[in-house]
């Protein structure tokens, strides 16, 4: 009947621990130990026995004796359950001779399985590197069987609880030391501490959940499809910034920006950094600014064969020809700019008709123009002459004053020598009095 037992609760830990469970160690699922543990009744208080001296036993009373140990062989085998559990399946094997203070006449053969809870320390404390310690819990069934009717050893379940410590020499391979107390509710079987040491082994393939190539013992994103160079984090728009730090993960972007694009202020397609009129949309092809019209044509420099000088499309920026319905106009303004009585100040009229003069002399920047000055032969010679010569010069400073260029306008006055019509009357007299404009072939 105790051998069915035995049987039937090796199979429940069997199934238990070999469950499909998520591991705390994605590589080194598996860890064997194989060493030595020693039994010692002697430091758990047994009611009714006497220490070596005939006193009453107390708790931890000669911990470190090794004459009352009962030593044997231990198998363990350790699974991880999560990042601060692993499960662990333990055999021990012992002959009890040494019981507390009392030596038996013969040994009692002793047969245990465990399962126990782990629970790594270094969760509470931080990784320690070669130290890993833990404290365990857990329950079992310890088959003993003894005719000694003074003291009889009854198979029987057992609870656990203790620590201990693993120190890793290498990667798979380390020592470890533990100590447990086993207690018991029936009688026939008594509480006692397990020491044992041995040697560890841990071991499984290397597992890669996401199939990036990068391992899950180095992948930092072990179930997210990565880069090896990002440690199996994935780089989702390539600009070597990993997605969880990258602020726009599906947009390329700056480290500065926090993995999102640069700003481009003014929207015309040129960052900012690279953006020589960063507030003003530009073509990417000038560096982010507009194409400059110096002439004002209408036409861009970047298209314009006479970037400097006003001109038309047809002429792919250059000026026209000076069109004869051009002079017609610029003619028939002149004689219309009229001037103070004997002076040359304009008058309010001949401000307006001398912008429309203006507009058309911009449309013609390198043809060249003479402005005469005439007047009648009211007064003398001399008089009329300086008169005339000022109220050409007048008309040309303005044209300059108003950009037109000073060497393609010359001023000339004629005084009263050349009428148009005769000065013996008031009609003929105004007519002379004038202002021309001509075009110098």
């Amino acid at each position: 009947m105790k051998m069915k037992n035995l049987i039937k609760l090796t199979l429940i830990i069997t199934v238990l621990i070999s469950a499909n469970i998520k591991a705390q160690d994605k590589d080194h699922q598996w860890m064997v130990t194989l060493g030595t543990n020693a039994i010692d009744y002697y430091p758990t208080n047994i009611s009714g026995m006497p220490t070596d001296d005939g006193e009453t036993l107390d708790w931890f009373d000669q911990y470190y004796n090794f004459s009352h140990y009962n030593f044997g062989l231990q198998f363990s085998v350790e699974r991880y359950i999560s990042d601060s559990f692993n499960a662990e399946l333990s055999f021990s094997f012992n002959k009890i001779k040494e019981f507390g203070s009392i030596t038996l006449d013969s040994k009692v053969p002793l047969f245990v399985i465990d399962l126990n809870a782990n629970y790594n320390l270094n969760k509470l404390f931080g990784p320690t590197g070669f130290f890993e310690p833990y404290i365990l819990a857990g329950f079992g069934y310890t088959s003993q069987n003894s005719s000694n009717d003074k003291y009889p050893f009854n198979s029987a379940m057992n609870l656990n609880g203790g620590l201990g410590a693993k120190f890793w020499i290498t990667e798979n391979f380390g020592a470890r030391l533990q100590v447990a107390l086993k207690y018991f509710t029936n009688d026939g079987s008594y509480r006692h501490f397990q020491h044992s040491i041995g040697l560890v082994y841990k071991f499984g393939s290397d597992q890669d959940f996401d199939n990036d190539g990068v391992p899950n013992r180095l992948d930092n994103c072990p179930e997210i499809f990565g880069l090896a160079e990002f440690n199996g984090c994935p780089d989702t728009d390539g600009d070597g910034i990993i997605d969880d730090q990258d602020a726009c993960p599906t947009v390329a972007g700056i480290l500065a920006e926090k993995g999102c694009p640069e700003r481009d202020n003014d929207g015309d397609g040129v960052v900012d950094s690279l953006d020589k009129c960063k507030y003003i949309a530009g073509a990417v092809e000038n560096n982010g600014c507009p194409w400059p019209d110096t002439d004002g044509d209408g036409i861009l420099d970047k298209d314009d064969e006479c970037p400097e000088l006003f001109g038309s499309v047809a002429k792919k920026g250059c000026p026209e020809a000076v069109s004869a319905e051009s002079m017609n106009t610029l003619k028939e303004l002149a004689r219309s700019v009229y001037f103070e009585t004997d002076k040359a100040v304009f008058t309010n009229e001949a401000i307006g008709r001398l912008d429309l003069m203006l507009a058309i002399l911009k449309q013609y920047p390198t043809a060249k123009f003479i402005v005469e000055g005439h007047t009648d032969d009211d007064g003398s010679e001399y008089f009329n002459q300086i008169l005339s010569e000022d109220r050409a010069n007048a008309v040309k400073k303005y044209f300059v004053s108003k950009g037109i260029n000073e060497q393609n306008l010359t001023a000339k006055g004629f005084g009263s020598s050349i009428p148009l019509e005769s000065n013996a009357t008031e009609a003929g007299r105004a007519v002379n009095r004038r202002v021309e404009i001509k075009l110098v072939q």
